[in-house]
């Protein structure tokens, strides 16, 4: 038995059975938390009070059979979660193979509750932000997706993302209304209200689907039909009450643009086979006709198969996607030497399998990133080269890779910024080589590996100079080899970290220097050897 007190202004911990039945107590860590830990390995059970600022946690059996209100991460698994921050609560059931989860109060007396992400999963969250409401059902396979209150009240719907969906958006920013159909096969989609009061319809973007869309950017209005086959679409508003008209994008389809900018007028035909287009007014009163852009070439939202070849240079200012699906992503040879991204938002991005067998990016800058949900299936890379890479600022609410296989990654320049929510279910890096690293700021609020797997791993130089991990879960973690010749870390804080299984076969830290360095570690188990 082990109590511990005080750690952290008037904190109380009580310690039980380190292996095996033990049984732990955890109070007040930072500012009159409360925290209980039971049985951590083989049938442990812990449970946790106010890590940060009074909130409340359950978590029993991290390894086999745990019950954490964490029960099974993988395969059946329930986790309760509560107040992670300011009063949230949270639960969690069965991530994988018919696992329920419920979230509650992520940010700010938030409620998220989480069912079933694959396999007739279901979803539900609650006030990702600022008493936000979102419900999230079945993203697979006749899954039913409710959003509620993404940003400040909003309300949104999600159902039946493939094959029959049905998806309801509703005030994504400021009191907007969103309705998302069936985005494959006869999918109906309703948008309203993206920005301002915007009111936006979105039908059947696969198989004679039908698109409304209204006031994307200050009382605009668009409407959007038929995206593939004789597809018809409507555009109206896009800035500053432009109007806009999209008819038939693939296959004698038909576009009318107006008023890009500052009264612009626009007129787009048969982008893909013979296509016709008019363009007026793009800048300033500006006139431009484009015909037979494409040949045999379709470009359509929800992506089937996909493969890309070369690109040169691509630069990209403003990039917004609400929803993209794609069910099979191939890419056999990508080059691009300078890719820069001043803002891009991803509101829904769900890739079920990637394949990257060559990839090489020499300069890549993004400047703003936002993914409020973003979930990968297998992802595949079995050659990534990245020489220069900047993230200014990540935001990313919440991302699921279930499965990841690198088997050589070298990153010549990197830069790390915030990243709120990750969950990994398996990784498999054999290779990766990073010459420089330098992280600003980085802020992981929870992390979550079940197993993660790095053969070979080569950091000439890394520099963190703020590093704040609230939640960090690592079930199995595997490096056979890891050389660090330099490694300066100004400060780092890392509120929960659980490793169950880590095995380092070969660690060599020629310089270390960590200036700061706070870790409140409730419990730490390691099977076999750590050098």
């Amino acid at each position: 038995k082990f109590t511990y007190d005080n750690i952290v202004k008037d904190s109380k911990i009580t310690y039980h059975n380190i292996v095996k039945d033990f049984k732990i107590t955890y109070h007040n860590i930072a500012k009159g938390s409360k925290v209980t830990d039971h049985n951590i390995v083989k049938d442990s059970e812990v449970i946790y009070h106010n890590i940060v600022k009074g909130y409340k946690i359950t978590h029993h059996n991290s390894v086999k059979d745990s019950k954490v209100t964490y029960h099974n991460i993988v395969k059946d698994s329930k986790i309760t979660y509560h107040n992670i921050v300011k009063g949230s609560k949270v639960t969690d059931h069965n991530i994988a193979k018919g696992c329920k989860v419920t979230y509650h109060n992520i940010v700010k007396d938030s409620k998220v509750t989480y069912h079933n992400i694959v396999k007739d999963s279901k979803i539900t969250y609650h006030n990702l932000v600022k008493g936000s409401k979102v419900t999230y059902n079945s993203i697979v396979k006749d899954s039913k997706v409710t959003y509620h209150n993404i940003v400040k009240d909003s309300k949104a719907t999600y159902n039946i993302i493939v094959k029959g969906s049905k998806v309801t958006y509703y005030n994504i920013v400021k009191g907007s209304k969103v309705t998302y159909q069936n985005i494959v096969k006869g999918s109906k989609v309703t948008y309203n209200n993206i920005v301002k009061n915007s009111k936006v319809t979105y039908h059947n973007i696969v198989n004679d689907s039908k698109v409304t869309y209204h006031n994307i950017v200050k009382g605009s209005k668009v409407i959007y039909h038929n995206i593939v086959k004789d597809s018809k679409v409507t555009y109206y508003n896009i800035v500053k009450d432009s109007k806009v008209t999209y008819h038939n994008i693939v296959k004698n389809f038909k576009v009318t643009y107006h008023n890009i900018v500052k009264g612009s007028k626009v007129t787009y035909h048969n982008i893909v086979k013979d296509p016709k287009i008019t363009y007026h007014n793009i800048v300033k009163g500006s006139k431009v006709i484009y015909h037979n852009i494409v040949k045999d070439v379709l470009l359509v939202f929800v992506l089937n198969f996909v493969s890309y070849h070369p690109l040169s240079h691509l630069s990209v200012s403003h990039l917004v996607i609400s929803h993209l699906v794609t069910s099979h992503l191939v890419i056999s040879h990508l080059v691009i030497p300078h890719l820069v991204i001043s803002h891009l938002v991803i509101f829904h991005l769900v890739i079920s399998h990637l394949v990257i067998s060559h990839l090489v990016i020499s300069h890549l800058v993004i400047s703003h990133l936002v993914i409020s949900h973003l979930v990968i299936s297998h992802l595949v890379i079995s050659h990534l080269v990245i020489s220069h890479l900047i993230e200014f600022h990540l935001s990313s609410p919440h991302i699921t890779l279930s499965y990841i296989t690198l088997s050589h990654v070298v990153l010549k320049f990197v830069s790390y910024h915030p990243l709120s929510h990750l969950t990994v279910s398996h990784i498999v890096i054999s290779h990766l080589v990073i010459y420089h690293l330098v992280i600003s700021h980085l802020v992981i609020s929870h992390l979550v590996t079940s197993h993660l797997v790095i053969s070979h791993l080569v950091i000439s130089p890394l520099v963190i100079s703020h590093l704040v991990i609230s939640h960090l879960v690592i079930s199995h973690l595997v490096i056979s080899h890891l050389v660090i010749s330099h490694l300066v870390i100004s400060h780092l804080v890392i509120s929960h970290l659980v490793i169950s299984h880590l095995v380092i076969s070969h660690l060599v830290i020629s310089h270390l220097v960590i200036s700061h360095l706070v870790i409140s570690i409730k419990y730490m188990y390691i099977y076999n050897n750590l050098i």
